[in-house]
């Protein structure tokens, strides 16, 4: 076996992969910055988000085969499943939602996929590229958000992505329950490699912290826009609209 066969945490593979990442994503955001509020930006966000949403569809006919399918693991229900098609919609169409919910979410909830990956499959697979490109676009998409599409997250905004983390963290929760599953890392069981949910302590009780965490992590994300941050004026507003 060589090293783009496997994948783990903290490994080569794992550095290189951040910094094509972080390369990418700095890259989108420059040319979209100098091409901000005209057609050639729009074309390329969508783009990205049209894209993005055919590697997503890819990666979920891909666990739908024929003796690849599992209740367990091939049902898009995971928060990154959620918030990567969220993402692509933000994309493509400039609502106010889905813009609150990719920067909410994105950064919160997200974000740790890409310090303790639960990945095993290595470059040498079609999940390997799956998967970075779906977190990618998420990861990228709360960034391009902020910093391209000029989203400014309001208390509604902070209430609306609370309230949606909230109910699906809940019906999560049951199906868990009620298949053996683990989607959202919510069920009776471990990621299955290192991760924050270790140090949670044993199921049920690790679900208030999971929850308080991920309540906190949506305020901490939303307190510096309160505080030092002043509406734009109607010549500042977001690139495209944020309905």
């Amino acid at each position: 076996m060589n090293q783009f066969d496997s994948f783990a945490a903290g490994a080569n593979v794992h550095l290189l992969t951040l910094a094509v990442f972080s390369v990418a994503t700095c890259l989108a955001i420059t040319l979209g910055r100098r091409l901000r509020e005209t057609p050639g930006e729009i074309k390329m966000r969508q783009a990205i988000g049209l894209t993005g949403l055919i590697v997503w569809g890819g990666g979920l006919g891909r666990r739908w085969l024929p003796g690849s399918f599992s209740i367990a693991d091939s049902l898009p229900l995971q928060f990154c499943d959620v918030a990567c098609v969220v993402a692509c919609l933000m994309l493509l169409t400039g609502h106010r939602r889905a813009h609150a919910i990719t920067y909410f979410w994105g950064i919160a909830f997200c974000l740790q996929a890409f310090l303790t990956p639960t990945l095993k499959q290595g470059p040498a697979h079609l999940d390997f590229w799956f998967f970075w490109i779906n977190h990618a676009v998420i990861l990228g998409g709360a960034v391009y958000s902020v910093c391209v599409s000029r989203f400014r997250p309001r208390w509604n905004d902070f209430l609306f992505a609370a309230a949606a983390a909230t109910a699906w963290l809940c019906f999560l929760v049951i199906f868990d329950v009620l298949t053996g599953s683990n989607y959202g890392f919510v069920g009776n069981a471990n990621p299955g490699t290192k991760s924050l949910i270790d140090f949670l302590g044993p199921w049920p009780g690790r679900l208030v912290w999971i929850y308080l965490m991920g309540l906190t992590a949506l305020m901490v994300l939303w307190l510096p826009w309160r505080f030092f941050h002043r509406e734009p004026s109607a010549s500042g507003r977001c690139a495209q609209p944020a309905i």
